[in-house]
């Protein structure tokens, strides 16, 4: 029997890895950043005061902002589910580009990634990091998260750039402003009738919905990327052997803050439960 998930929702694409990594902080971090909240709020009205006249009443914003981000930066670094399932020698000694996608924090070239410059531990360790995000536990914690920013998560269907792939590190977690209207249907198949669902979705959006994005992709360091649709890529003979060789591949590519724009999206998925 297949099963087809729809679900149409207002927000934007961010690289599941980051999304991981950040939920999995969440629980450290979610009883500290009230605190630099309160000192944003005292700093704008001039009510920061200490018990006893102190230095700290002179600190600017703008290095408050610094330790906030360091902070944060540390927390995810700490309970990184790639460090869990990366605890490995690299066998590539430093030519894995993989390995080298883990420690660069500037650019993060995912979409170059292949078989041919992944080292085999650094693949096992890839399938480890799935199977640890597929979990229950980081379901809830992703879900805390992204409501404290008046957010929601679209799905947890891995947006994937190539349907032929169990798993790519370039995946990624669609957001939304609320939970996206989403509509199931079975093909009966000789068991019973196909099924039909119908839908209507609000399009209410709220007028700061572009700012609760930015907020939480910039306070809790996420790659925002762009997502397109499938570009055929035609094998060079025709045999069903090319074609899982030379899959069709949707490009999912990172994107700047400036770039960043949400928008509606219809996503589907159909899979195959027999």
């Amino acid at each position: 029997m297949c099963r087809a998930h729809t679900h149409v929702f207002y927000g934007l694409p961010v690289r599941a890895w980051t999304l991981v990594d950040a939920a999995t902080a969440w629980p450290r971090l979610k009883p500290v950043l009230p605190f630099f909240s309160l000192v944003e709020l005292r700093l704008k009205n001039g009510s920061l005061r200490t018990d006893t006249p102190s230095a700290i009443e002179r600190i600017p914003l703008e290095v408050w902002e610094i330790v906030k981000e360091e902070l944060v930066r540390v927390e995810i670094a700490s309970t990184s589910l790639a460090a869990t399932a990366f605890e490995h020698a690299c066998t590539f000694d430093g030519d894995c580009l993989f390995r080298q996608n883990l420690k660069c924090s500037q650019k993060q070239d995912w979409e170059a990634l292949s078989p041919a410059n992944m080292c085999e531990s650094c693949d096992e360790g890839l399938d480890n990091f799935v199977l640890l995000a597929d979990g229950s536990e980081w379901s809830s914690l992703v879900h805390s998260m992204v409501t404290a920013f008046g957010l929601a998560i679209a799905s947890l269907l891995w947006v994937r750039p190539s349907d032929a792939d169990y798993v790519d590190p370039a995946s990624a977690f669609y957001l939304c402003v609320s939970p996206s209207a989403a509509l199931e249907a079975d093909c009966g198949g000789q068991s019973g009738p196909d099924e039909l669902s119908i839908a209507t979705p609000t399009s209410d959006v709220p007028r700061n919905a572009k700012t609760r994005f930015l907020r939480l992709i910039r306070l809790l360091q996420l790659d925002p990327v762009s997502v397109t649709g499938l570009t055929p890529n035609p094998p060079a003979e025709p045999t069903p052997r090319r074609m899982l060789r030379n899959p069709d591949r949707r490009k999912i590519e990172g994107i700047t803050l400036a770039e960043v724009e949400p928008r509606w999206v219809v996503l589907t998925q159909c899979e195959s439960n027999w």
